[in-house]
């Protein structure tokens, strides 16, 4: 085999290999794809305007730091979630809710047999590059399964990215039998942390009547960068509601790879992100419709500012069989700066003569008019512009429906606001 000098090469040569019970077909075509590939560059459609040579470039390794249990108790966000605190992609500390947690079960990877694990990569798309980084070198993660029927409290698993150009990987998989209902939490942030990059996957598989509410809220990363990639499988009656939120993040890439495979099932995904300086987010979507009755709901709203710069593709695809499918789509932006830039591009794919689908994306400034309104009743300048912008991400925000995450965003967003 001709011997590659490949950027790729470089920085997977730093790593450790994982000791997650992965199967070993899965672990091997992960080696084999990555021996044979390189980092995406922009002639690359999909990362056509996200550069990852900081990924790159980095040059520190998968160095583990071991947290005390006080240090750990300060990133836990509700007593009325089980919160579990992952450093690097370990998890440390598992806070147990002042809920009983009856009908779930929630164990480290390194914990579960490879039987557990298989379906989490037999069943789904992995095919990227940084996919297949995870799976060869997945440093832990979580494995939540929701028995029958169960309904238990909120789970949070808090990401903690710490060190100077570490490297880490992790792994979440929720699996949920029939009739069960979850709401999940994942919140990415950093200590003490800088020039460092965090890999994330998670695999969701939800059998007939299954509910869940995952909300992710990506905050305080700074120089730190993200890779966050949803894939999920739907069966009949189920529903999915991924709600995503960024803000204070240097560079974060988030995927959602959504497989509708059960009749009169229900997938809505919500985003938004505020972003400052030169801060760059990246939102790349798709919904797959593989049967007919089904719902499909997706909004992004950003407000980018400074030379800032978003991204949005978002894709609907509708099978040839998925009759009756409604899909809608939205992106909508704000640029508050002259130098802020936004490339949105909604899809629609479809092969199905009987649905109603539609795609949209706005982008503008903030209406004049209702900032002379504003000031003219006694607000600063920047009060009313960030009352407009309150008002704007409003609407996406108040799809959270769980309180505790609800007034978690808004203080995000109130810090955004006095910090900005």
């Amino acid at each position: 085999m001709e011997t590659l000098t490949k950027k790729l090469d470089a920085f997977s040569e730093r790593l450790t290999e994982t000791k997650v019970a992965f199967p070993r077909e899965a672990l091997e075509k992960s080696k084999a794809v990555l021996s044979s590939s390189d980092f995406p560059t922009t002639r690359d459609e999909a990362w056509k305007y996200t550069r990852v040579a900081k990924i790159a470039g980095i040059q520190g390794t998968d160095k583990q730091y071991s947290f005390s249990e006080d240090q750990l108790k300060q990133f836990i966000i509700s007593e009325k979630h089980f919160n579990v605190i992952l450093v690097n992609g370990m998890p440390q500390g598992f806070f147990s809710s002042e809920l009983p947690m009856d009908g779930i079960s929630i164990h480290p990877l390194s914990a579960c047999s490879e039987k557990e694990l298989t379906s989490s990569l037999t069943e789904f798309n992995l095919n990227t590059i940084f996919d297949h980084l995870n799976t060869l070198y997945c440093t832990d993660g979580i494995r939540i399964k929701a028995e029958k029927n169960a309904c238990p409290p909120p789970i949070a698993l808090i990401h903690v990215c710490t060190g100077d150009q570490t490297i880490h990987h992790s792994r979440i998989i929720i699996e949920q039998e029939p009739n069960s209902k979850l709401e999940v939490l994942q919140y990415f942030t950093s200590f003490n942390a800088s020039g460092s990059y965090l890999n994330n996957v998670t695999s969701i598989s939800l059998d007939r009547d299954a509910q869940l509410e995952l909300y992710k809220i990506e905050h305080s990363l700074g120089s730190n960068m993200l890779i966050s990639n949803e894939v999920s499988r739907q069966a009949t009656n189920s529903s999915l509601t991924i709600h995503t939120h960024t803000l204070d993040c240097g560079f974060v890439r988030n995927s959602c790879e959504l497989q509708v495979n059960g009749e009169h099932a229900e997938t809505n995904i919500f985003g938004t992100y505020l972003l400052k300086e030169q801060e760059h987010v990246d939102n790349h979507t798709c919904i797959d419709h593989r049967v007919a009755h089904c719902l499909s709901n997706e909004t992004y709203k950003g407000v980018i500012g400074d030379k800032a710069t978003a991204v949005f593709n978002g894709k609907v695809f509708v099978r040839e069989n998925a009759q009756k499918i409604n899909a809608f789509q939205s992106n909508a932006n704000i640029l508050t700066s002259p130098d802020a830039t936004v490339n949105s591009k909604p899809e629609l794919e479809i092969y199905a003569d009987d649905v109603k689908c539609s795609h949209g994306s706005t982008t503008g400034q903030l209406d004049d008019e209702a900032l002379f309104y504003l000031r003219a009743r006694g607000l600063s300048e920047k009060s009313a512009k960030n009352l407009l912008i309150e008002a704007f991400l409003g609407d996406v925000v108040n799809e959270v429906k769980n309180d505790s995450v609800n007034a978690l965003i808004e203080e995000k967003i109130q810090a955004f606001f006095v910090k900005g």
